[in-house]
Order: C-alpha cells, then sequence, then structure tokens
C-alpha cells in the first residue's frame, strides 16, 4: 500500500514481528505503538536504531507520561504522536521526520507542560552522549556566544567549532543551525533549573 509517497510494507503486532520487518525489510521509516506483551518497545528501537541508523522512528501511542516519552526519546525516535491527537499529527510527523526535523504533537507537548512543566525542546537530545569539547561549545552556544567568540573562548580555530557544531547538530538530527541554537538555549536553561 502506498500514501504520501510512502510505501507500507506490513505491521506487526510484537516486538518479534518488529525484529521480523529489521531482518526482512528495507524500510527506512517505522511507525511504533510502545505496547507490547513480549518485551519493551525500547529495545526494539535501540536494537532498530543500531541496525538501521539512517531509518527514522515515530512512536504513536496512547501513553503520556513524561518520564515513558522521555524513555521513547532517549531509546531514540524522531518522532512522538499520542493516539489522542487528530491523525493528520502522523502525516505531519512522517513529512517533518523525512525532514529530518524532530516532532512532538500538540497532545504531547501538552502532557509535558501539563504534568511536570517539561519543555518539549529539552527532549531533544536527551539521552544524547556529547564529547567534553561539544559539551563546553553547546553551553557558550547557550549563553549566546557566536562561534568567533566561542572559538576566542574556547582557544580553538574557528573550523575546529564548526566542526563540532556540525557533529552535534547530526547526533541530535536537526538540520538547522537555528533550531541548534534554540536547542542549546533551551538546554542551558533546563541545566539552570536543576541546579
Amino acid at each position: 500500500m502506498e500514501q504520501g509517497g510512502h510505501v507500507i510494507v506490513g505491521e506487526g503486532e510484537s516486538i518479534a514481528d518488529g525484529r521480523r520487518f529489521l531482518a526482512e525489510s528495507e524500510s527506512d521509516l517505522l511507525i511504533i505503538d510502545l505496547t507490547f506483551t513480549d518485551g519493551e518497545a525500547e529495545d526494539l528501537i535501540r536494537e532498530w536504531r543500531r541496525k538501521k541508523p539512517d531509518s527514522k522512528i515515530i512512536a504513536f501511542t496512547m501513553h503520556g507520561a513524561p518520564y515513558v516519552i522521555k524513555r521513547t526519546v532517549d531509546a531514540g525516535v524522531h518522532g512522538y504522536i499520542h493516539k489522542m491527537d487528530h491523525l493528520s499529527c502522523l502525516y505531519s510527523a512522517i513529512k517533518e521526520v523525512d525532514a529530518g526535523q524532530i516532532f512532538y504533537s500538540p497532545a504531547t507537548r501538552e502532557l509535558l507542560e501539563k504534568n511536570g512543566n517539561v519543555n518539549p525542546m529539552a527532549l531533544i537530545g536527551y539521552g544524547i552522549k556529547f564529547s567534553p569539547t561539544e559539551d563546553k561549545i553547546l553551553d557558550r552556544l547557550g549563553e549566546g556566544l557566536g562561534r568567533k567568540e566561542i572559538s576566542k573562548d574556547q582557544g580553538i580555530a574557528i573550523q575546529t567549532v564548526e566542526s563540532h557544531l556540525r557533529r552535534a547538530k547530526e547526533k541530535l538530527g536537526l538540520s538547522s543551525r537555528r533550531d541548534l541554537i534554540r536547542f542549546a538555549i533551551n538546554r542551558k536553561k533546563n541545566i539552570r533549573d536543576i541546579e
């Protein structure tokens, strides 16, 4: 079946089905619920990411607790849609995730903000490990410093700063410098809130 330029190659009801698709298909997009009787969805997501690092994963689920969303994002999803959202959100997520963006549905954002005042932007990068230099550069970027200022502050070449920013952007799955700056600002704010 074809929908919006994507071919649906199968559906499953279990972790075993997901592993079978992982082994047999050339899928570049996985839409996954989080409820299975034969295992943890997060394990399948991690396995899928290890074996198909260029593929995209969207969680489409009824689960809305912030800790479940964080756990799922940590496992490696690129989008999170709550089933109480309009179906058009799923189509929007596919389009956004296909374009290299991270997507949280309105209901997901609302649940996060309502249940613990969690900023959805703070979840971008949740669980991603940055090198010590990337950490320092992202901190400075979050403080409002530009590439030249970061270069001077850290005592490294501008090209080195740009290289670290590019790697951080790739790790986060972000496509624009503006999104990386927004991430760095939110990250810095959330670190301050925790301290």
